[in-house]
């Protein structure tokens, strides 16, 4: 369709969860191109050429700990954050993590939120300047539900879970730990059928060894909106064993997509710990919530019964108005203040990060090293990956091996003795060296004359020697020239 173009940063194409709903919509209605790659990191790397290519008007890209917002920023390029969930209300970030979260949210041209209590964390509790924002609940769309019912499976207990699973508790995402809840629900008489993510079929198949317990795989989720459809209500609930404080209220604060995922399934829902969501479906009037999982509490639960129509009435598309005023807003920032990204990167981000050739222009004092060009605050690339990206030319490198080559011939070779008597012999001279400077680094004119020359491609490596060398952009060449064979070139 006609406008601006618009591009969407998605790591994979999962067809589920917050990427996969908020992307169709805004496809829908703007069109726009899709970028994704099928790497866990370094993903920007592959989207880069096509932002370059394609100019586009205005990139969407998600949050959470995700740093693709790094794109649009350095290519000044206003982005609208999808902000599915909060790094630092779940996990406990460091001084240079906190700062790349508020780089994020402050720098975007417009924030889309799933949850209203989570942008009153970040404005209210973190203190962050929030520019043009939007609050969009993750209802599916009302294309998602164009399918038929299934027959309801025998007896009026069967449970199902559809979500993220865990093994075991702890760590960040240890409220995802269900097997004690599930457990329970089975000694009270259900039958409990699991739907892991994409990611997740070992954990649902020690799940599934659990008496009572049935797995099933990893299906898109339109067909998973249908294949719940048979059973008799579905499960939204956080794990309090073995989950630190931190975890615990984050879930209080979350909109996750099973807060309306069975109602499109058109089965009622059972919250447990459920957190501020549980009060979307108890005052819908298509969920309740229990208080704990004790056999009487399970064997005795009252479902509410709902009218059917209301599936086609909590959809994503009633909040498209709020959408187009966040975009139009959006496409009005004209200037972003560019990112600093190489003074804000974490240790444990570096491979990520060096992958990522948006800091190579930042390098400063590079200095070559067991085969690696050594950058930036520690930062190691091999020295042919680093030739290919112009990070260091060739022929300085080649200055470099002949130099280390020569040192280590020089010391490898005896030392003449002179012998006594008649038969002693002059000492040899020493031999005078004429200290050459080469330029700097990245400098684009050729460096000092060297006719021999290396074949730096795959199976060749330079001998590098492991005594600590001056920086590339302060090296210097030295060339051992004999004195008399000089003196003789002379005449």
């Amino acid at each position: 369709m006609h406008g601006p173009l618009f591009c969407y940063l998605q790591q994979h194409k999962w067809q589920v969860g917050s990427a996969h709903k908020y992307f169709t919509l805004l496809q829908n209605r703007y069109g726009g191109l899709q970028l994704t790659s099928s790497r866990v990191v370094a993903v920007i790397q592959d989207w880069k050429a096509d932002v370059i290519k394609l100019e586009p008007a205005l990139i969407f890209c998600r949050g959470d700990w995700l740093r693709y917002y790094q794109l649009p920023l350095m290519y000044n390029i206003p982005y609208v954050l999808l902000e599915q969930d909060v790094h630092s209300l779940r996990t406990k970030l460091s001084v240079r993590q906190l700062q790349i979260e508020k780089e994020m949210v402050e720098g975007a041209a417009g924030v889309i939120f799933t949850s209203e209590d989570h942008l009153a964390y970040l404005r209210d509790d973190m203190h962050y300047k929030m520019p043009n924002v939007g609050i969009i609940h993750l209802r599916p769309l009302r294309q998602m539900l164009a399918w038929h019912p299934k027959e309801k499976l025998p007896g009026d207990k069967n449970l199902v879970y559809a979500g993220g699973l865990v093994r075991t508790g702890g760590g960040n995402y240890g409220y995802r730990n269900y097997r004690s809840i599930f457990q329970d629900f089975v000694k009270a008489g259900w039958t409990v059928h699991i739907y892991g993510s994409k990611n997740q079929y070992a954990t649902v198949r020690e799940l599934a060894k659990c008496e009572g317990i049935m797995a099933h795989g990893w299906v898109p989720y339109e067909q998973l909106l249908q294949e719940m459809s048979q059973y008799t209500a579905g499960l939204q609930a956080y794990a309090k064993e073995n989950v630190n404080d931190r975890q615990f209220n984050y879930t209080k604060y979350c909109r996750p997509n099973k807060t309306w995922d069975y109602l499109a399934a058109g089965i009622p829902t059972i919250g447990l710990y459920a957190g501020n969501c549980a009060k979307i479906y108890t005052n819908g009037g298509w969920g309740i919530t229990i208080p704990n999982t004790e056999r009487s509490t399970l064997e005795n639960i009252e479902l509410p019964r709902f009218p059917p129509e209301i599936r086609y009435e909590q959809v994503m598309e009633n909040d498209l108005p709020i959408m187009e005023r966040v975009v139009a807003t959006a496409l009005k920032v004209k200037k972003i203040k560019p990112i600093k990204v190489a003074e804000k990167i974490e240790q444990q981000e570096e491979e990520d990060d060096m992958k990522s050739d948006h800091l190579w222009h930042r390098l400063t004092k590079p200095v070559i090293e067991n085969g690696r060009l050594l950058y930036g605050r520690g930062r190691r690339i091999p020295i042919t990956e680093a030739i290919r990206l112009g990070l260091v030319k060739k022929e300085v490198v080649v200055k470099e091996a002949i130099k280390n080559k020569r040192a280590k011939k020089a010391k490898k070779a005896p030392a003449k003795k002179a012998t006594k008597g008649k038969d002693k012999k002059k000492a040899t001279p020493k031999k005078k060296v004429e200290k050459v400077e080469t330029k700097p680094l990245l400098d684009e004119e050729k460096p000092g004359e060297v006719k021999k020359t290396f074949d730096l491609g795959e199976g060749v490596t330079f001998s590098i020697d492991d005594k600590p060398v001056k920086p590339l952009d302060s090296l210097s060449i030295v060339l051992e020239k004999d004195k008399d064979k000089k003196e003789e070139d002379a005449e």
